[in-house]
């Protein structure tokens, strides 16, 4: 029976109290929370006339750490529903976690099925590994014994190997609140879980960065197979016996054979008891045909790895399988456990008592590296049978365990377990509490005390809890995940079970905690349960809840059910989203969808500090009962004034500007403003927002501008002038000695009176390079009359190879005037000759050499470059070596010729420790002093390695890059061909790129002893790209002729130019960008211009990117003065593009406005606007993140990044936590 109480609700009072005492019969309601400020929460706002307190921290609040979960586990998950598809691959999802779906047991509520044959899902691959594990559904069948199908999986488009699944493990339905394996409908079932089951395999080669992984159906069937994810690791060599250890096949055991081994493991056990050493299984999967009764002390229990070593329990009766024990200090290690079960009950009532541990383990017990599945329990901890007392478990250790797919719960510390740990382990979909702490005391145990869970995922339950509490004391829970719940809440607290409940002394912390997806509102008994639950009829005392972040709760986000509520403190508590399953209010029935603290309690008191609750369905907080009191620490702050930083200001006639409102104080809760403009025919406002404002001048003319405060009636006033405004553009930006021609026009239309503007010049080009008409004076005279001045400027032809050289005009301010959005304008002085072919060079050819086991003829033409400059150790007496370049029109080429007898390949991941050739490379030769992640490399061709190496700071592209290495008389070569597209550059006849080449020599096995390079002068080329060398591409004698197939400059020329350039901003293509080939802007060029390797004149146009959300998965625009976000990219708004400045930093130019992304007014949002070349705060860098993804960090404010994590309408700045994936973005070429 469910008890109705009258509604209350919570009101915080007006007036300034620093702490509230909420009594229970108070009103409280709000549609809304609002937070700005550090750790997102430090204000909060409200509507319905009502004001929000700031909350302020208690000062013994616990530390906050960033980890969050198991986060040391070895794999990478994969989700099946971002990855590419086949056209018959469908997404399967539900929204509102409607329990009929199977995809609301997947992870996001959403899975990829494949319904037929060849139907695929394939990923590319971000890490490397040879283990894979994949979580998958398919149907059961009618007898509730299972399907069996297969699926394919391939590497790259090779079969790799078919993988068996099955649906034997899964398919629960609960009938009368328990599960059993005959099939029902979901109508006639309490619900119907554990439609997902997994599978592990070790692929027959490593799959590396860039590889592609598919799963494709193999069977011709009707059967749908539906893949939720795949988690791809590293999977180590076997471990070997350790010193001293006894092997079961010592003892007549053979793996693989179906044949019980248990005999012969009872029989290893009794000798490494009497060795005091342990028992090793060795690779193989070993058949054991009952449990294992162990009563041996002080051993180890060790496998080769969790990937290696399968001990399978093959009995299906009742009581086994399984360990139970009655030992002290035993080691079970780097074993997997699986079973032929697959239920939780014998029969009703009746428990399959089949754990993969049970009983008691003394004391300083450890289960390591283990892998569980399919068992009744993972580890239950509890002595039950004679003799009496029975013994309890203490210190004992579970680490980097893996306890998944058992029919109840994975791990529970029961019967007096005390001081014990569970630590970076994984728990996934148990069908009864993730981790448990069940202080029962039947036969009579001490009461457990003072254990841990630390540093876990728990995910996918489908019954209770994630974790549950049912008593004891000094317990600590911190640093969990716990996501995708099924049925039952995140973490619970209860005292509905018999045994020890919360004690009244010590006191519990629970800390550092994300609950993600959790809570529901159809648990066995379809009652709601909270993502944070107490049920605690029996009292609940002494805890402390700190830095818990509980998002997207399926019914409430805090539950207190129960009495006695005594010393109870929740700091800092983010509760984000609420109600998100179909439930929803029923005021007859008094019934709530979704609210984030709900409370039914009867008694007592829980104290709130610094919590935000967002996104509710129904309200923030409801108190149910007139004797429960909430208690929130308060700091409501009115508002004392407002003011402009500037009275008086001055805009060019046409342009934008955003005003913002100082608030005195700044806390203020209700920043609510109405704005007027005495003049909307002057300057317009628009885009109105709590704290700024956007003016938009329309013609000259003066206004006052007037902000209004909501609270108080506050008013602030400035002066706005328009006059009129100059500006400058580039009609043609370019000037070759070829005898192209640029123009620039200033101009200031509108203008009443004559005027002089000012311009500097700067840039790389001197006065002796180009002839300008009129000439540069620094001053241009523009009257009503003539509102214009165009300026020619020709390149001056001389016989001197200079590069690209440019010359920077840029607007001054002045008197009479005022600079428009558009102040600066850039022209490339060209050149036409060509560097001369000598060492260093990388000569372009029409043709490409052989990458093979010969050295073709072709590179004779090209010069060598001696590798000779030791970074690292001393010269080896048997070494030389040297390299060559070639540049076709889509590869370059690289011979490295080396002279060393002895050649070493024996340090595994360590791949820089043994003899090998790296190149690195800097695309854009941009020469900054950090890898920008954008076309900078470092590349390692070891000897005898198939595998291409890359740096940990490189760019990890190596797509279709071919390479032979082979050995030599006197050593070995390598030939290596790289396309320009991999590189990320497009580069010309002239241009040069960041080069080096370095050999490291290994002769004695170990750490290499030596390390030689072409251009670099310390061994640091791996982290800092400025020690490259920068080669040009020119033109070389013998087969290098000057033919048709002698390309220009990216940058603009005549067919018939010689000139040397950088690549060209736009040309430049960020790592997380997906195209292979990136042209340079339209803008830089002639109509005569051509790329290299180019048959055509044709122009190219200009490359831009969308840029998307990792988070909302929307599109950032220019707005006007701002950025802002938008779903659909369906303008050139939507448009970016990215110029490089070299030291690894870019600026961002909107393809229809011309505006630049900066922040250098700091108004907390991402402004748009023209910006002055000299300024930081336009220049970003990328920080690479992970599948394409990137940080934008601003160079003037270098912990600001851009991120939409307020979801206010515009993009804005600031400091971020990393795991945010609101300041993640995509740049997607756009065209």
């Amino acid at each position: 029976m469910i008890k109705k109480y009258k509604e209350r609700r919570f009101v915080f009072f007006r007036q300034a109290i620093s702490t509230t005492t909420v009594k229970n019969n108070e009103d409280f309601a709000m549609s809304k929370y609002c937070f700005s400020g550090n750790a997102r929460i430090a204000s909060v706002c409200a509507v319905m006339g009502l004001f929000t307190p700031l909350l302020t921290v208690s000062t013994s609040t616990q530390a906050q750490t960033a980890e969050r979960g198991a986060y040391q586990m070895p794999y990478t998950r994969y989700e099946a529903d971002v990855a590419a598809r086949s056209s018959n691959a469908q997404i399967i999802q539900t929204t509102n976690f409607d329990i009929q779906s199977t995809a609301s047991e997947a992870s996001q509520q959403k899975y990829i099925a494949l319904p037929a044959q060849n139907a695929y899902v394939e990923w590319t691959a971000t890490t490397s590994g040879s283990g894979v594990t994949m979580r998958y559904t398919m149907p059961d069948s009618a007898t509730g014994t299972g399907l069996n199908g297969s699926v394919d999986i391939y590497i790259n488009g090779q079969l790799d190997q078919t993988v068996p699944i099955t649906s034997y493990w899964a398919w629960q339905y609960f009938i009368n609140k328990e599960p059993e394996n005959t099939p029902h409908a979901f109508s006639g079932t309490d619900y119907i879980a554990m439609r997902f089951d997994e599978t592990h395999f070790k692929l027959n080669r490593t799959v590396n960065v860039g590889d592609k992984i598919r799963i494709q159906k193999s069977t011709n069937d009707t059967v749908a197979y539906g893949i939720d994810f795949i988690e791809l690791e590293p999977v180590a060599a076997p471990i070997a016996k350790p010193t001293g250890y006894v092997s079961i096949a010592d003892y007549g055991a053979t793996p693989n054979d179906n044949i019980s081994d248990l005999a012969a493991f009872n029989s290893a056990v009794a000798q490494a008891g009497a060795l005091g050493t342990g028992v090793y299984l060795p690779p193989g999967k070993w058949d054991f045909n009952n449990k294992v009764v162990l009563n041996t002390s002080n051993i180890g229990i060790k496998g080769a790895g969790m990937w290696h070593t399968e001990v399978y329990y093959s009995n299906p009766a009742k009581f086994s399988g399984g360990m139970i024990a009655r030992v002290n200090n035993v080691e079970v290690a780097d074993i997997y456990f699986n079973t032929i079960n697959n239920r939780r009950f014998a029969n009703p009532g009746d428990y399959m008592i089949y754990k993969a541990f049970m009983g008691t383990w003394g004391n300083n017990s450890k289960f390591t590296r283990v892998w569980a599945e399919h068992f009744e329990v993972g580890a239950w901890l509890g002595g039950y049978d004679a003799p009496y007392p029975v013994e309890v478990t203490n210190n004992l250790v579970i680490s980097q365990a893996r306890f998944r797919n058992n029919y109840a719960d994975g791990i529970n510390f029961s019967q007096g377990t005390s001081n014990s740990v569970v630590e970076h382990s994984n728990i996934r979909n148990s069908g009864d509490d993730g981790l448990a702490m069940w202080p029962s005391n039947s036969p009579a145990v001490p009461e457990e005390i003072n254990n841990t869970f630390r540093f876990n995922t728990v995910e996918h339950v489908f019954r209770a809890g994630g974790v549950a509490i049912f008593g004891g004391k000094d317990h600590k829970v911190h640093n969990l995940l716990i996501r995708d719940c099924f049925g039952g809440s995140g973490i619970r607290f209860t005292t509905d079970f018999p045994g020890y409940t919360f004690s009244q002394q010590g006191l519990y912390r629970i800390y550092d905690i994300d609950i993600n997806n959790c809570g529901t509102s159809y648990d066995l008994w379809h009652r709601p349960r909270g993502s944070v639950e107490f049920y605690t009829p029996n009292g609940v005392s002494n805890m402390q809840f700190d830095n818990i972040k509980i998002t997207n709760s399926q019914r409430h986000g805090v539950q207190l059910v129960g009495n006695g509520f005594n010393n109870i403190t929740f700091n800092n508590v983010t509760l984000n989203g609420t109600g998100l399953d179909a439930s929803v209010r029923d005021v007859m029935m008094n019934s709530y969808g979704g609210v984030g603290i709900w409370t039914e309690a009867n008694s007592g008191s829980v104290t709130f500090n610094n919590v935000a609750i967002s996104n509710f369905e129904d309200a923030a907080i409801v108190n149910q009962n007139n004797n429960f009191n909430l208690v929130v620490t308060t700091a409501p702050v009115p508002l004392q004034g407002i003011s402009f930083a500037n009275n008086q200001i001055t805009m060019g006639n046409g342009s934008t500007r955003t005003v913002d409102v100082i608030f005195n104080p700044p806390q203020a809760t209700n920043k609510n403003l109405t704005w007027t403009s005495s003049d909307n025919a002057v300057i317009s406002i628009t885009g109105a927002s709590s704290g700024s404002a956007t003016l938009n001048a329309l013609k000259v003319g003066s206004v006052t501008i007037t902000a209004r405060s909501q609270d108080g009636n506050f008013t602030a006033t400035m002066t706005a002038s328009v006059t009129p405004a100059v500006s400058i553009a580039a009609i043609n930006d370019t000037a070759s000695e070829a005898g192209v021609v640029a123009s620039v026009r200033i101009s200031a239309p509108q203008i009443a009176s004559a005027i002089n503007v000012a311009y500097t010049i700067s840039g790389s080009a001197s006065s002796g390079d180009y002839s300008a008409t009129p000439a540069l004076t620094g001053v241009v005279a523009l009257s009503p009359s003539k509102t214009e001045q165009i300026i020619t400027i020709a390149a001056n032809d001389d016989a001197i190879f200079e590069g690209k050289e440019s010359l920077f005009i840029t607007l001054q301010p002045g008197s009479g005037y005022q600079l428009s959005t558009a102040v600066s304008a850039t022209v490339n002085i060209l050149d036409n000759e060509l560097p001369v072919c000598t060492s260093p060079a990388i000569g372009f050819s029409g043709s490409a050499p052989v990458v093979d086991t010969s050295v073709d003829s072709l590179w004779n033409s090209v010069p060598a470059r001696n590798i000779d400059n030791v970074t690292l150790g001393g010269r080896p007496a048997d070494y030389a070596g040297k390299w060559r370049a070639i540049a076709t029109a889509d590869r370059l080429f690289l011979l490295v010729e080396v002279n060393d007898v002895t050649k070493t390949n024996d340090s595994g991941a360590s791949w820089w420790e043994d003899d090998v050739i790296e190149i690195f490379i800097d695309g854009n030769n941009s020469k900054g002093t950090s890898y920008d992640g954008i076309n900078d490399f470092q590349l390692g061709f070891r000897w005898n390695d198939a595998a291409i190496q890359v740096g940990g700071n490189s760019v990890n592209r190596t797509n279709g890059i071919v390479k032979s290495h082979y050995a030599t008389a006197s050593g070995h070569t390598l030939e290596v061909s790289i396309p320009w597209a991999t590189i990320g550059v497009t580069p010309a006849v002239g241009d040069r790129i960041g080069l080096d080449v370095s050999v490291d020599d290994d002769d004695n096995g170990g750490a290499r002893d030596s390390q030689l390079t072409s251009f670099a002068t310390t061994a640091m080329g791996w982290s800092d790209p400025s020690l490259f060398g920068a080669v040009y591409i020119t033109q070389c004698g013998g087969n290098f002729s000057s033919s048709s197939s002698v390309v220009p400059s990216s940058s603009s020329r005549s067919s018939s130019s010689a000139a040397t350039s950088s690549v060209a901003p736009s040309s430049v293509a960020p790592s997380s960008v997906t195209s292979s080939s990136i042209a340079p802007s339209s803008s830089s060029r002639s109509s005569s211009s051509v790329a290299l390797g180019s048959s055509s004149s044709s122009a190219v146009g200009v490359t831009s990117y969308r840029i998307v959300n990792r988070w909302q998965n929307n599109y950032l625009y220019d707005a006007g003065d701002y950025v802002a976000y938008g779903a659909t990219a369906n303008s050139n708004a939507y448009k970016w593009v990215v110029e490089d400045l070299g030291n690894g930093f870019i600026e961002l130019r909107n393809l229809a406005t011309g505006d630049y992304m900066h922040i250098e007014n700091q108004t907390g949002r991402i402004q748009a606007s023209a910006r002055n070349t000299a300024w930081d705060s336009s220049k970003w860098a990328m920080e690479t993140v992970d599948s394409g993804f990137v940080r934008l960090r601003n160079r003037w404010q270098s912990s600001q990044y851009i991120h939409e994590e307020n979801l206010n309408g515009n993009a804005q700045h600031g400091a971020i936590y990393p795991s945010w994936w609101s300041a993640q973005w995509k740049l997607e070429p756009a065209q």
